[in-house]
């Protein structure tokens, strides 16, 4: 069956729904969100630690996070009745041989205008107290950063596009997408052929392999596994509403949620798109660090899993209108941040969409710009909290 739409977006993880959500609010015509998955958030979004940090991996990434605070911190009125941001802070370590680059992060972000701290390894303490303090030499404290509700911003997303009459159809992947004149003119699926002017790309781990099917510029991206262990917490009778705690040096996160400690040793194994399975060997690694960095005993993982994030070969994401195809429009390579930069995001695939001004962001982002770089050989490929 042949139906029309203004706009088709594939994937529909919270990138996709934030593009759902932004497009919506603009009244950009018929928009169409599909997901292959017969249930929502099944990949990345699902198996996100879901974090807010205002200084994340890189300047453009960084600048992502925070485009996006505003909205985490005020969302529209209706988009949802729970907090989506919970001001817990994140304790950022450093090992010795690290110490004056995370005092450059600290100049940078003040720079910024984001409020961090330094501290001593014996002032960690107090805001994450299962910590040891020997190993490390130095650290940052964020106090804006914290916990996101990663269900509510996903469905105040995607109710408030379905409002704004955005289609959502799930068990719906894409097989193909027709071009004519160097333009695409349709997409084809497992159930319908859309007709359409505009396809936005919010495949994630599948991001090339939709690209491929019409001729748009060929991006390596790199699916890379991160596993996640789940480790129960010692009653205290007290909330386990610590800080977050990461230190890229090692790489190591923790975040605590209630009963629960959630770690991760942020590897990053260069993977194939698919259902991410998780690896029992990794699992044992986490919790070995786990016993020797805090002062916790692991006597089981209550579970683990793993998930893919995604990377562009400059480590950057990849956000506007492809070079080589008009009506082609790129949201991908975002390294495990989709959710905490989902509004800004979101913002700038409806500006590319409309073509309305996205500000100096768009060109560090931008599908045409040089990709010389590559992952292989970065210190810390994927030090973030994804």
């Amino acid at each position: 069956m042949t139906r029309s739409a203004d706009v088709v977006i594939i994937g529909a993880g919270i990138v996709g729904a934030s593009i759902a959500y932004a497009l919506g609010r603009r009244g950009i015509g018929r928009v169409v969100l599909l997901e292959a998955e017969v249930t929502l958030n099944v990949h990345s979004t699902g198996r996100n630690a879901s974090y807010f940090l205002p200084i994340y991996d890189t300047a453009c990434f960084s600048a992502l996070a925070q485009a996006s605070l505003p909205f985490f911190e005020s969302p529209p009125d209706g988009f949802s009745d729970a907090p989506l941001l919970s001001r817990r802070g994140a304790v950022i370590a450093a090992l010795e041989t690290d110490a004056d680059a995370l005092a450059a992060e600290i100049a940078a972000a003040r720079s910024s205008g984001v409020e961090v701290k330094s501290l001593a390894p014996a002032d960690v303490a107090a805001l994450v107290p299962i910590v040891r303090t020997d190993w490390f030499a130095a650290a940052a404290h964020y106090p804006g950063a914290g916990p996101l509700d990663v269900h509510a911003l996903s469905m105040g997303y995607l109710s408030g596009a379905r409002r704004a009459g955005v289609e959502l159809h799930l068990a719906e992947r894409c097989e193909a997408i027709e071009t004519a004149r160097g333009r695409v003119v349709a997409v084809r699926t497992n159930a319908h052929r859309y007709v359409c002017g505009t396809v936005v790309n919010a495949a994630g781990a599948w991001a090339a392999e939709i690209a491929a099917m019409c001729g748009a510029r060929p991006i390596a991206f790199e699916p890379r596994r991160r596993h996640i262990a789940s480790i129960p917490l010692p009653a205290t009778g007290r909330p386990h509403d610590w800080a977050f705690f990461r230190c890229p040096s090692l790489p190591f996160y923790m975040k605590p949620e209630p009963g629960q400690l959630l770690a991760s040793l942020m590897d990053a194994e260069l993977d194939e798109p698919g259902d991410c399975m998780s690896d029992d060997l990794r699992v044992a690694e986490i919790v070995d660090t786990v016993e020797r960095l805090t002062t916790l005993e692991v006597r089981r993982v209550t579970r683990a899993w793993a998930g893919h994030r995604t990377f562009s070969p400059d480590g950057a994401p990849v956000i506007g209108p492809d070079p080589a195809i008009a009506g082609f429009v790129w949201a991908a390579g975002l390294g495990g941040a989709g959710v905490m930069s989902s509004p800004a995001v979101g913002d700038l695939v409806a500006a590319a969409v409309d073509g309305s001004r996205a500000g100096p962001l768009q060109e560090q982002v931008a599908p045409a710009r040089r990709m010389t770089a590559t992952l292989e050989g970065r210190t810390t490929p994927a030090a973030g909290v994804a």
